[in-house]
């Protein structure tokens, strides 16, 4: 097996037309990582996922077959939930073989000791978040019908990504550098929408981007992490 991990976040997928050029360059993407270490995804894979017992979304066919062709070649697959994919469910767990996470995950990569989160939950206020929380909401959203309960999914996620910016990436390093003071080796989020990697002796901090305008990863290989663009310009910073 090809011993590589890679770390990526906010596809935002939506299902609609317009956005065959970041589904076709997602495929590739799964189809040169076959049969690597493991693929962490850092949440917001999809701009609004709302699971049913018996149905999933028609127009995420070819990205979660990717995925069940990815976990078939021996990739294991981690999901860490963002804030505008909280409702995923057993599907990918049962179905696809993919181990789910709602909170941030501790681990030890290559040796690393490696704290990795989407980011959103040091934000002060999300609407998004406290939706998709919501107990009485998620009831009354099994009994629409899924083609509305798509367009009011959608248009929530629209009104929560003007709040994205509430955040600043250096408040993700402060939080980085207090994991390292606790013996953290690497911290990894998403949630921003740029790549950055901040080196600093044995320690890493990594912003992954995003599949919207930098196509960017992260890269472990060997206990050495890096930063993968396709906009050059991104890589290294």
């Amino acid at each position: 097996m090809n011993k590589v991990i890679y770390f990526v976040s906010d596809h935002h997928f939506s299902g609609s037309g317009r956005e065959e050029e970041k589904v076709r360059k997602f495929l590739e993407f799964i189809e040169h990582i076959k049969g690597c270490e493991a693929l962490f995804i850092v949440g917001d894979f999809f701009d609004f996922y709302f699971e049913y017992k018996t149905q999933i979304p028609k127009p995420y066919f070819s990205i979660l077959n990717a995925l069940w062709e990815l976990k078939k070649s021996g990739t294991q697959i981690h999901y860490i939930i963002g804030n505008h994919d909280f409702w995923i469910g057993d599907f990918f767990t049962k179905q696809l073989g993919i181990s789910v996470y709602k909170k941030p995950i501790e681990l030890t990569l290559q040796g690393r000791k490696v704290f990795i989160a989407h980011g959103n939950e040091f934000s002060r206020f999300d609407p998004l978040r406290w939706l998709l929380r919501n107990k009485l909401i998620i009831f009354l959203f099994y009994w629409i019908h899924p083609d509305i309960a798509w367009l009011i999914g959608r248009w929530v996620s629209k009104v929560s990504s003007k709040t994205r910016g509430i955040i600043r990436w250096e408040k993700l390093y402060d939080i980085a550098k207090q994991k390292f003071d606790a013996g953290f080796d690497a911290v990894i989020f998403g949630h921003i929408h740029f790549p950055k990697h901040i080196s600093c002796g044995n320690t890493d901090f990594l912003l992954l981007g995003d599949w919207i305008r930098h196509f960017s990863h992260g890269k472990l290989e060997l206990g050495k992490l890096k930063i993968c663009s396709q906009n050059p310009v991104d890589e290294g910073e």
